[in-house]
């Protein structure tokens, strides 16, 4: 009987699986840690934003309302002899609240990662598309929905604000038109 080459061998071929076998695991190792690394970087610069944000929200809030605590305590300290002046002052640290709260309000809207995301009608109506055609998967037939901008589009937030104005809104109606595809109109 002739003995085969050694790379013909029952333990060589076993040694070929094993080190198929852990290059493999070894790949996927390297694989999962790559994705952990990048989920973590994401992670952290999304968490980083929020801190961030969080800092410019206090600071600009606490400064604000830190104010209105000085106002308030004049007009506190006016009380009871000189009462027109500690209305006067109330009427003012009352300016300054508003004027807070719209400061606030801007910063809140100044920090949003992309300001045109939340403006844009044709945006907003296909997001709701979306939206509802997921949930509605287990139907039978799922829905199409599709936006169609006809002209120039038009931002939303001036008809939700206006910061010209010191009024402020209860409700809003927008006219939205709808016509019926020409295939599916009955005839």
């Amino acid at each position: 009987m002739i003995t085969p080459p050694w790379w013909r061998t029952g333990w060589f071929r076993v040694l070929c699986v094993i080190v198929l076998l852990a290059m493999l695991w070894a790949a996927y190792q390297f694989r999962v840690r790559h994705l952990q690394q990048e989920f973590n970087v994401r992670l952290e610069g999304r968490v980083g934003e929020r801190m961030r944000i969080a800092r410019e929200l206090h600071d600009t809030l606490l400064q604000s309302f830190q104010g209105l605590m000085f106002s308030f305590q004049a007009a506190r300290n006016l009380l009871p002899d000189r009462a027109e002046e500690a209305i006067r002052t109330l009427d003012e640290a009352i300016c300054e609240g508003d004027e807070a709260i719209a400061e606030g309000r801007g910063a809140i809207q100044g920090l949003r990662a992309s300001p045109g995301v939340g403006s844009d009608l044709h945006y907003l109506l296909t997001i709701l598309g979306k939206e509802l055609a997921r949930s509605s998967v287990g139907e039978a037939e799922c829905p199409q929905f599709r936006v169609i901008v006809e002209g120039a589009r038009q931002p939303v937030s001036p008809l939700l604000q206006d910061e010209d104005t010191e009024s402020r809104a209860s409700s809003c109606a927008m006219p939205i038109t709808t016509r019926t595809p020409a295939a599916s109109r009955p005839k």
